[in-house]
């Protein structure tokens, strides 16, 4: 079982960056206060402050790895899969691994 991540959780590159959590949530399920967010939010969204070397250069997106990492299988909104604190992924450019905190202990789902 798995944490949904909500805004109040946090998506980071291994260099302190993060993804904004904000741009990325859908108030139609809300968790201990915070908006959920949804999976395919957070893979094309830079992260801000990354201060990894160049090069390879700042961290620009998310590949979870395998594809479908940190994807909810029952849990949408909208029909849109939820993300969830499971997700494995690496960061691109720079291929280092993601940190991903679920900013809620209230609800768990597969």
């Amino acid at each position: 079982m798995a944490f949904p991540v909500t805004e109040n959780g946090s998506v980071e590159c291994d260099h302190h960056g993060a993804v904004s959590l904000l741009a990325v949530s859908d108030g139609r399920l809300v968790l201990a206060g915070g908006k959920a967010v949804l999976f395919a939010g957070v893979l094309d969204k830079p992260y801000a402050n990354c201060g990894a070397p160049s090069p390879p250069g700042t961290c620009a997106s998310t590949l979870p790895a395998p594809p479908d990492s940190g994807r909810a299988a029952r849990l949408t909104v909208g029909g849109a899969p939820v993300l969830l604190d499971s997700l494995t992924a690496n960061s691109l450019p720079s291929a280092t691994p993601v940190k991903v905190a679920a900013g809620q202990s209230v609800l768990t789902t597969s």
